[in-house]
């Protein structure tokens, strides 16, 4: 589904004599060797894509129009993702649904501090103001500041034009001469192996088009940003759901949660309820994008993790919340309770408890040796 380039217009493209790629295509940085590159875009992918052309290209310039956050996938020796438990989730989710904008201040706040913690940013960079991660998610690298301090790597204004057969212009109006262009841009969702009448964004909303943050990507209409709304018992999308969360953890969930759908276990709402929650998820995703450049499968990670929980019937919206069965839980074991709520957040907690679905008995297990390991 996002495997469609995004590849902005660009006005003199066509005089451009050098090579123009985008990040999809880039594989080898020894084909680069002694070149002038120009990487389009701030993000994972453009801050991957420059690492590895250091030793390899001759200049490197990372074009961009707005900042980002950059972490370490380290910090204090503990991978960064190990920040993120369960509890600070259910916090943040309970903050995110009754004080938005305390949440959203809080864990731009936090991401912040571990920054500045591990990195040195310069002004001259234009890293600073980052977006809020309410609508994007930080670079992961270990690599991009030591490359921008040593000038191996050089942050330069957004692209404008190309001015001449190997020379760009910058929005400041600077020229500089280059040899190749590659996009990093990211990607287009792209329904095209399905007939055109259940392809979920071919009503996509006007006022996502006219956004200044949807980046001329496509908004598809999915109940939960996963269930087609003209067959939901037979039709759903992966990766049309998103939130600063391990993916792959997410797409686990939504998985577990069509099996329930899909076996009659757990239902949905009628079509006209349906209809109208992708309508106001739709307003709220098309007010963030007059922000700032806005994902479109991006959900509020609360609700949407409430109802995961619920549908896919894992039992952790019980045992680890605060109702009887979830204390009674920690009275009996209050050991194993503080791991699952401080501790690493391993996806074997979704496989942890009896429900709609049978626990996997290795669960607890998989849990203490996770987290033993780090200790």
């Amino acid at each position: 589904m996002n495997l469609v380039p995004k590849i902005p217009t660009l006005e003199g493209l066509d005089q451009f004599h050098g090579q123009v790629l985008h990040s999809q295509a880039f594989k080898d940085p020894s084909k680069f060797c002694g070149k002038d590159v120009l990487i389009v875009g701030l993000s994972n992918s453009a801050a991957d894509t420059a690492t590895q052309l250091k030793g390899h290209a001759r200049n490197i310039y990372v074009s961009h129009r707005q900042g980002a956050l950059v972490l370490p996938r380290y910090s204090d020796g503990r991978p960064i993702d190990h920040s993120l438990t369960m509890r600070l989730m259910m916090i943040q989710g309970f903050l995110n649904e009754y004080f938005p904008l305390v949440a959203e201040n809080a864990f731009n706040k936090f991401a912040k501090s571990l920054q500045d913690k591990n990195f040195n940013i310069r002004p001259e960079w234009n890293l600073s103001p980052a977006p809020s991660l309410k609508q994007s998610v930080p670079i992961i690298s270990d690599e991009l500041v030591s490359g921008l301090e040593s000038g191996k790597i050089r942050s330069v204004p957004a692209l404008r034009r190309v001015a001449g057969e190997m020379t760009v212009e910058l929005t400041d109006g600077t020229i500089i001469a280059i040899d190749c262009i590659i996009w990093c841009t990211g990607y287009k969702g792209d329904y095209g192996i399905l007939d055109g009448d259940f392809d979920p964004t071919r009503n996509t909303s006007p006022a996502w088009s006219a956004a200044p943050g949807s980046n001329e990507k496509p908004l598809p209409r999915l109940y939960q940003n996963l269930f087609s709304l003209q067959e939901p018992l037979s039709l759903v999308f992966l990766g049309a759901a998103a939130f600063p969360s391990p993916a792959f953890q997410l797409y686990d969930l939504a998985t577990m949660a069509v099996a329930q759908v899909w076996r009659g276990n757990s239902s949905l709402p009628s079509q006209e309820e349906m209809e109208r929650a992708v309508d106001t998820h739709h307003d709220w995703v098309c007010s963030l994008a007059q922000r700032a450049t806005v994902y479109p499968g991006i959900v509020k990670p609360g609700p949407w993790m409430t109802w995961v929980n619920d549908a896919a019937g894992t039992g952790v919206n019980e045992m680890l919340g605060y109702g009887i069965a979830g204390w009674t839980f920690w009275w009996r074991e209050k050991g194993f309770c503080e791991k699952l709520m401080d501790g690493i957040c391993s996806p074997h907690i979704y496989r942890l408890f009896d429900g709609k679905r049978k626990k996997w008995d290795g669960a607890k297990e998989a849990i203490l040796k996770a987290n033993n390991a780090i200790c």
